[in-house]
């Protein structure tokens, strides 16, 4: 039995020294020109396997005979010595319970938020104070993605708790203080490294103090969110309680105890606030650089005769395709988090898949592949509008080939959240405002390949001004 091509490296280290951890994404770019687009490799007798193409994603995560196998998790530091017991729906392997708690988490954020009114209104409350703050700083450089990554903070407070948090609440504080160490430790390079030797957790240096850190975080998180007297009959924490209070009532064993609730909120910040305080920073960079968007974007804008809700969204197609190409162009998270055939060898496309390869798929590459979308360096709203105006279907080429969230059953939980909270954003602001660059700062370039590094990737450093609209 063979396995898929790829680069063979160096005996024992393999790809070690030729893998920029920092970028992946874009050196599986490289690969996949001279490897294909399912290629193996190895670091220190490991397997991995990258996948570029969207087709190969959805028949290996959801329709393959061993899909299932493929959508478990590989053992990892984060999930052992983090996560309590790998209790939460992202790091966990993919059973009954982390599906139970995965579409449970997925009907809240699809379905409860938007038919309950109140959560997308307290956002657009938030949104048009910050328009009132901007006013007080027309003409002024700002920092736009300071003020972006405070105002996600808030809203993901809104989230977890059902009420609207300030700057200046315990809540706030809390889950910023959690982000900047959970962060720092989830990098490649960091979680590998501790993945490998999770005794540098006990050693003096960088990695005990970035783990004691966000042990003590941890701990204010959960005193705060699952102990704190501020939680109403709404939000995230409330319906996982409620869900659990159900399961006994009915019979069943309430498995939903603390730590899952636990696991739950942290699986946030890797999976909803980096990923949408990241995009937002991206946004504010194109519209920057492209001022033909933010007309075109006030000139759909003049069509409605009030003010701007989240069920408009169907009526403005433009602005719902600028998001759309806006996630493409970006890919806040380059390179999805690993899977792993955890439970025994598999054969995929008459290739043997060795037991505990680890598996990437390669989302960066596939959205900046010319195959599926022309002229993929250039930020392009208009690929995402049919020939009527309206925007394209699910069935369309580029739909199709969008993979930003993941596909199959590990499909990333809010695939849409972000969108509606993005489009509130995008169209209140610039209903009320113009933005241009900084006359005293070089605006960095808009090239993904050039954004800042990380898990989630993000815009250089950047400040803009606001002028009135």
């Amino acid at each position: 039995m063979t396995s898929p091509p790829g680069p063979r490296g160096v005996p024992v280290f393999g790809q070690a020294f030729n893998l920029d951890m920092d970028h992946m994404h874009l050196t599986f770019m490289e690969w996949q020109k001279r490897f294909g687009d399912m290629f193996m490799f190895k670091i220190l007798g490991k397997h991995f396997m990258v996948v570029s193409h969207p087709d190969i994603l959805r028949k290996l995560f959801a329709t393959c005979e061993h899909a299932n196998a493929f959508n478990d998790r590989a053992h990892s530091f984060m999930n052992k010595y983090v996560i309590h017991n790998s209790k939460d729906i992202l790091f966990r392997n993919m059973d009954d319970k982390q599906q139970f708690l995965k579409n449970a988490a997925t009907n809240f954020f699809e379905n409860q938020l938007v038919e309950e009114k109140w959560f997308y209104s307290a956002v657009t409350d938030e949104i048009r104070l910050l328009v009132s703050e901007i006013e007080c700083l027309i003409d002024r450089e700002v920092d736009i993605i300071g003020i972006m990554d405070k105002l996600v903070i808030k809203i993901m407070g809104l989230v977890l708790t059902g009420n609207r948090i300030t700057e200046s609440s315990r809540e706030f504080d809390s889950l910023a203080g959690f982000i900047v160490p959970a962060n720092e430790l989830a990098t490649v390079k960091n979680a590998s490294v501790l993945t490998k030797l999770p005794m540098l957790r006990k050693v003096p240096g960088k990695l005990k103090n970035l783990y004691d850190a966000l042990e003590a975080k941890k701990n204010d998180l959960r005193e705060v969110f699952l102990n704190g007297t501020g939680q109403c009959e709404r939000g995230l924490v409330f319906m996982l309680r409620n869900l659990r209070v159900t399961m006994g009532m009915e019979g069943g064993e309430s498995w939903i105890d603390d730590d899952f609730i636990m696991g739950v909120v942290m699986d946030l910040i890797p999976a909803a606030i980096l990923p949408l305080q990241n995009i937002l920073s991206v946004l504010f960079l194109v519209l920057v650089h492209h001022p033909e968007v933010q007309n075109k974007i006030r000139g759909e804008l003049t069509s409605l005769n009030a003010d701007v809700r989240i069920d408009d969204i169907m009526k403005l197609p433009y602005i719902d395709a600028c998001i759309l190409e806006l996630k493409r162009f970006h890919t806040p998270l380059p390179v999805s988090a690993r899977h792993c055939n955890r439970s025994g060898d598999a054969m995929f496309e008459n290739y043997n898949i060795p037991k505990n390869t680890e598996i990437f798929s390669n989302l960066f590459g596939i959205h900046h592949d010319e195959r599926f979308f022309n002229d993929p360096w250039s930020y392009k709203p208009e690929r995402f509008i049919a020939e009527d105006g309206s925007r394209v279907g699910p069935e369309h080429p580029v739909m199709k080939n969008m993979v930003v969230m993941g596909v199959g059953p590990r499909r990333c939980v809010g695939s849409t959240f972000s969108e509606k909270v993005m489009f509130l954003v995008v169209t209140i602001l610039m209903k009320n405002f113009r933005l241009c660059s900084n006359r005293q700062q070089e605006l960095p370039p808009c090239d993904p390949r050039k954004f800042t590094s990380g898990i989630v990737t993000k815009a250089p450093d950047f400040k803009c001004v606001f002028q009135p609209a």
